[in-house]
């Protein structure tokens, strides 16, 4: 047998070896439903997304993809997952634009306002992020070797292998496998169809604050600042719109002042900020139905701060309205799916609010014989 032919073999022998080991590594992945929906935006045609929002559960919970679309033919993806830290956004930006051309990128600031030693860092969110992308993605271990370097919580137990080896750390989970399992093993082999939108049928009264008159600034963490930077230069350098946001939930005063900070670096920078926060009356947010906790809007809120924000951006970038263009039909035929499912949604919130509203209301005291 000559060498070539010897060489041949054990080439062909690596490659079905590889193909096994990334099989078997995606399938043993901790699977959910922010996991099925990050993996679908692979599935997504290629630069079909005029606009990416990025960033923690705010973006996943907050931005309605099919809201935007109905109002102002905007084909766009939520495009994050929750937790997300400061020094995962522009790995993530990286990521999404080897697959994507859009027009514009929406940031969530919380990232930058809350990663830092008032928040500790924990390994897992960076392991369910990268468990989300594709094996051989560079931003995958860049994102990795973010969690190894700032994780509070690395262990004796957490070597390198075993954090960027999938099947090293995730090999006990085989007896949770499903047929979900072997569907979403595979980024981009099947889509939710939700474009990133998370579903989450839980509901909470605020009273909302109005910070709208605070003009002090704090400094956000270092390391939240030092990522900013660098992802405001890699926009620039790259020439890719942007506008950074902060979505509606109940900002406390202290919040407001990182964000003041935060804005001067942007708007400084040439890019355009919005705190939502400012505009409850322009959307019509109600602190009493729009809310499933202080940290986020449910399906209400969430469709509400979509069309105020579709809107700005529809007023303020030149944008064009996709509807009846036959490349997108297909957001057309899944919209139908979508305001099914959010249908659900809203009438289990509506079920949660009457309980509510039974437990808060005080019965009237019945009245004694004479």
């Amino acid at each position: 047998m000559s060498k070539t032919h010897i060489l041949s073999r054990c080439l062909v022998f690596t490659l079905i070896f590889l193909c096994f080991f990334f099989a078997i590594s995606y399938l043993v992945r901790p699977l959910d439903s922010e996991e099925m929906n990050f993996k679908s935006f692979y599935a997504e045609e290629k630069n079909s997304l005029d606009v990416i929002y990025i960033g923690g559960s705010v973006c996943i919970v907050g931005w309605v993809p099919y809201k935007a679309w109905s109002d102002q033919g905007i084909p766009s993806y939520a495009f994050g997952e929750s937790s997300l830290y400061s020094c995962n956004v522009l790995p993530l930006v990286k990521e999404a634009l080897k697959y994507q051309s859009p027009e514009l990128l929406i940031f969530d600031l919380r990232p930058f306002e809350y990663t830092g030693a008032e928040r500790k860092i924990e390994k897992s969110r960076f392991l369910a992020l990268a468990s989300s992308m594709p094996v051989t993605s560079l931003n995958r271990l860049k994102i990795l070797q973010n969690g190894y370097k700032y994780s509070v919580d690395i262990t004796k137990a957490d070597t390198k292998l075993s954090f960027y080896i999938d099947l090293i750390r995730y090999h006990d989970q085989w007896k949770k496998l499903n047929h979900l399992s072997f569907k979403y093993a595979i980024p981009g082999l099947y889509s939710t169809k939700n474009k990133g939108f998370l579903f989450v049928s839980l509901y909470e009264a605020l009273e909302l604050n109005d910070n709208s008159s605070i003009i002090e600034e704090k400094p956000c963490p270092a390391l939240a600042e030092e990522n900013l930077n660098e992802l405001i230069s890699y926009l620039k350098e790259i020439g890719q719109d942007a506008l950074f946001v902060v979505a509606p939930y109940q900002e406390l005063t202290e919040q407001r002042k990182q964000y003041n900070y935060l804005e001067r670096i942007i708007t400084d920078n040439g890019f355009r900020y919005l705190n939502a926060n400012d505009y409850y009356s322009e959307m019509g947010i109600d602190g009493k139905l729009d809310f499933y906790n202080n940290d986020h809007t449910n399906i209400f809120g969430a469709e509400k701060y979509t069309e105020f924000l579709a809107q700005y951006i529809s007023d303020f970038y030149n944008l064009n309205d996709r509807r009846g263009d036959e490349k997108y039909i297909k957001w057309e035929e899944w919209y139908g799916n979508w305001t099914e499912q959010s249908g659900y949604t809203k009438n289990d919130i509506i079920g949660l609010i009457k309980e509510y509203n039974a437990k808060f209301t005080q019965a009237e005291p019945k009245q004694g014989s004479e």
